[in-house]
């Protein structure tokens, strides 16, 4: 189903590679060569509970209601870092068994049966078309005032015009986080100062920028329709964190 959906999509561009800069760029354009992504696709992290992956795996996959009600908007959240998406990653619950997932019989997967100090994280292939960016800057922060009471700065960038959106962010009036740019896009781009620091080039002056070190990616939901799936889980990768001096 999710090929059908990148077929379909890559279809109103005549098959043109958009391109959506990632930090292994390299990777993911030897990957398009050696046919294992299409136009437009990239391979990114996602993390999330162990016991989500089920549901990842058959395509049930619950985002985020409203624009208001994440972070940076409303969507599924990709990274091109491990390291993000570790954030996101819980350790394995009593009721999840890896055989819900694979066959049981599986030598990789009775090597993990049993072990409490597992965590797992998914690469998937999300499509990601013509994307928009966006980030945000505190012109004024103080670590001791609450987050909620911090007026901030919001920065939109088609890269393709170019065109930069801003839009002020208050404690009294609050940006429900819907993107203002109307032509038509396929995912978001979240900007990060330690990787994209030109970007902020073009906000306001600031003395915090969001977010500071990893670069994220959101896929949205088609909402009018839902069966055309933007992303899709191709590997289920099982780690264990490990504590260096």
């Amino acid at each position: 189903e999710y090929l059908r959906t990148r077929d379909k999509l890559n279809e109103k561009y005549n098959s043109t590679d958009m391109h959506t800069e990632t930090h292994f760029d390299g990777d993911q354009k030897q990957a398009r060569k050696d046919g294992l992504l299409g136009d437009n696709e990239y391979l990114l992290w996602k993390g999330m509970a162990a016991n989500h992956l089920k549901d990842a795996l058959c395509n049930k996959r619950p985002s985020v209601v409203t624009w208001a009600e994440s972070i940076f908007g409303f969507g599924h959240y990709f990274a091109d870092a491990i390291d993000k998406s570790d954030q996101y990653s819980k350790q394995v619950s009593e009721n999840f068994s890896i055989s819900d997932l694979v066959d049981p019989t599986d030598v990789q997967a009775k090597a993990l049966q049993g072990q409490d100090d597992i965590y797992y994280v998914t690469l998937a292939r999300a499509y990601l078309g013509r994307h928009i960016e966006v980030a945000y800057v505190y012109e004024h922060f103080n670590k001791s005032t609450p987050f909620d009471e911090l007026t901030r700065t919001w920065h939109y960038r088609d890269p393709y015009r170019p065109t930069d959106v801003f839009i002020e962010d208050t404690p009294q009036q609050r940006f429900n986080r819907k993107p203002p740019l109307q032509d038509h896009w396929d995912s978001i781009k979240v900007m990060s100062y330690v990787f994209q620091e030109k970007f902020f080039e073009h906000s306001p002056k600031a003395e915090r920028y969001m977010p500071y070190r990893y670069t994220e990616y959101i896929v949205p939901d088609d909402l009018d329709e839902p069966e055309n799936l933007r992303w899709a889980v191709q590997y289920v990768v099982a780690y264990q964190r490990v504590q260096r001096d």
